[in-house]
This record gives C-alpha cells, structure tokens and sequence, in this order.
C-alpha cells in the first residue's frame, strides 16, 4: 500500500487534471481560473503537448507543484484529502526553511532551519510532528535513512553525525577529534560515510561501535580529491556505476564523484558549466530505484537528472515566482511508490504512470517541497517491474 505522502502527490496528479500545460515555462491557453503544470524532458518534441510528453519512451518530469503544512485548507484540499485518504485535513504550524530530507517509509523526515528542529510529515491529512527526542535546537545540513527504521542527522554546528532510532531516541554519535563540519552522510554497506568540509575528505565510521576508521581524500582538483564535499548518497549494489558505492557532491570542483564501496575513484559527472549535466555549485545529491541520479545545483536553481550509467538526460525546476519555482533549494530526496496506485489521469485521455517522486525543499519563496513525478525510459521500467504510457 502506498503511504500517505505518497497519496498526497496522487492528489496532486489528480488535481492536474483540469489544469491547462505550461510546458517548459511557457503558458499555454486554457481556463484563467485553472492552475498551470510543467513538463520537463530530454525531447523538444514532447515539450509541445502533455499528450505527447505522456507517450514518448524518454525520460521527463511533471511538475505537480508545492507541498505546504500549516496552511488553512481550502475545500478542493479538503474534498481531495477526502476521497483519497478518508480523513479532512488538519491544519498546523508549517515549513518555514526547509532544507535536508530523507524519505522513510512512514513519512518524510525534513531538516528546519526556521523552526530550528527536525519534523516528519507523516500523512497529507496531519500536520508536522517532531521527528527527535530532543531540547536542543536542530539545524541539518543532511538527513539519511538507515537500516530497521532508524535515520542520520548530520549537525555542522555539533561537529557530530547523530543516529536516531526509529521513534527519535539518540542511539550513537559519529565524531572525531578535532577539524569536524559533517555536510553529508550515508550507510555504505557496514559503515557510516561522513562528508568533512572542514578537512576536505570523507570520514568512515563503524555502523556499530561509531569509531573513527579511516578518512577517504583530501583537498584537491584530482580524481578522489575535493574542494567542499558536501551531499552524498548510497548507490544499490546492483548499480551499473559501482557495485555498492556512493556519489558524491563535490560543490566547489562543480562535480559530482563516484566511488566504490571500497572508497576508490571510479569517475566523475558533469563539471563547471550552465548546460544541462553541468554544474555551478551542487549542494545535494539523490539516487531512485533505477539508478537514475538527481543532483541539485544552488547556482542553476535546478535539479540536474543522470541516467544509471552516467549519462546525462535532463534538467528541471525553475526562476519564477510561482509555486513551481527553485529561488533558495535546500534538499533533494526520492519518494519511491507502488506502481499500481500512481496512475495520474489526464483530460486528454492519457494514462500516465510515474516511477517515482522526485522532491526538492524550498526556502525563499513560498517555502515548501516542490513535488515532481519522474518517468523513465521503457527499458528502465522493465527492468524494476514498473508500467509507463
């Protein structure tokens, strides 16, 4: 059964279902009192018409727009939240400056510098909950999912990773002695990779016993070398790119590195640039169920898609003021989904199936998640099961 979330971004798909298209920024015609979309995609072509975007075998996006909490419902919500999961919707203190996220499969974990602690957005009907058990003020540049539940809190201001169990209980720190600013973090296998902007490197700790192993790098333009690493993700071990690695944001090298279990070099993707696959200043990194990687750059104000091997396909979000826009993004996490039960219908009479969910954080304007529904390239489908039109 998909989660709450998950039926929140349902709704929202359903909701575009009067919507007339704006395609790639430009307005199309349609009804003044209906709200706009946005597709994203790799082919001119389908850039035209949400009915041929919906039917190519290329990878694109739809823009289903923002996530807020705290907001008084209007009754659209309310009859949506309704129908899809049976309850109305309860208002309550909102996102102010969401940043780092990770996605669990009870709710979403996200990092407010603006209310200063961690929440979890359990269900679209509820409000934000606090996700640690904790007096101190919490402010995340990275927030990861481990193993039975339990998640990691990377605190520059602490000089600490904390792990959290899966009801918020502090179970272990990882730290070391001296030189500590953790921008990142992720289980790669039995361990905990840290990203260190102070020193330039990665740290590796024990899963277990939260002991310093080793440190992976330093400072440089060399391959396995970096200038402010910051986000970094798990890569699954099947993964074309390396066999249960991890890529890593290497924000002033304007790269992205990819690593081996092992900690060596393997390669690198995009590099400086303002094309599509090339970076100004990446901040945070996300791999979905296919393999596909989703790195978000603060300089383009957009998310930057490679395929499971590396290659790159397209970029999507936007400098605009309405809810689609990327001014200030803060984090970037992937919401995987049954298949069966993300069918988006459309007026046009096209069925259209999204693998997953792709969001990103927002800070400045109108703060929030922004929502994307990711579609793959039929092969990709085939491959983990999933059904596209």
């Amino acid at each position: 059964m998909p989660s709450h979330l998950s039926r929140l971004l349902i709704a929202l798909g359903a909701a575009l279902a009067a919507a007339p298209a704006t395609l790639c920024g430009c307005a199309n015609t349609g009804a003044a009192s209906r709200p706009t979309f946005s597709w994203y995609s790799a082919q001119p072509d389908a850039q035209q018409s949400p009915t041929k975007a919906a039917r190519i075998t290329g990878p694109r996006v739809l823009a289903l727009g923002n996530l807020r909490c705290g907001q008084a419902p209007s009754e659209a919500r309310q009859a949506l939240s309704e129908f899809f999961l049976g309850e109305r919707i309860e208002s309550g203190p909102g996102l102010v400056k969401p940043g780092a996220m990770a996605w669990q499969k009870d709710g979403l974990l996200v990092s407010d510098a603006g209310l200063g602690t961690l929440v979890r957005w359990p269900s679209a009907a509820h409000g934000l909950q606090p996700a640690v058990v904790s007096d101190e003020s919490i402010r995340a540049a990275a927030v990861a999912a481990c193993e039975n539940g339990e998640f990691l809190v990377a605190i520059p201001a602490s000089a600490a990773v904390h792990r959290y169990d899966a009801r918020g209980r502090l179970v272990r720190r990882y730290l070391i002695s001296s030189e500590f600013r953790p921008m990142g973090a992720a289980q790669i296998g039995r361990s905990i990779w840290v990203t260190n902007a102070a020193r330039h490197n990665i740290e590796v700790f024990d899963s277990e016993s939260g002991s310093s192993v080793r440190a992976i790098g330093q400072r440089g333009r060399g391959p396995g070398e970096f200038n402010l690493p910051m986000g970094i993700a798990a890569l699954p071990k099947d993964h074309p790119l390396a066999d249960g690695g991890a890529v890593v944001v290497d924000s002033f090298n304007a790269r992205i590195q990819v690593l081996d279990s092992s900690g060596r070099w393997v390669r690198d993707l995009g590099g400086p640039g303002d094309i599509t696959g090339r970076f100004g200043r990446p901040i945070g990194v996300a791999v979905g169920p296919d393999g596909a990687i989703f790195v978000l750059d603060a300089a383009s104000q957009r998310v930057h898609a490679f395929d499971e091997r590396g290659k790159a396909l397209l970029a999507f979000g936007r400098q605009t003021a309405d809810s689609h826009s990327l001014l200030l993004p803060g984090g970037v996490c992937v919401v995987p989904v049954v298949a069966e039960a993300t069918t988006l219908r459309r007026d046009a009479g096209v069925e259209l199936r999204p693998a997953y969910y792709v969001l990103v954080s927002e800070q400045l304007n109108r703060p929030g998640i922004r929502a994307y529904a990711w579609f793959e390239t039929t092969a990709a489908s085939e491959r983990i099961g999933l059904m596209t039109h």
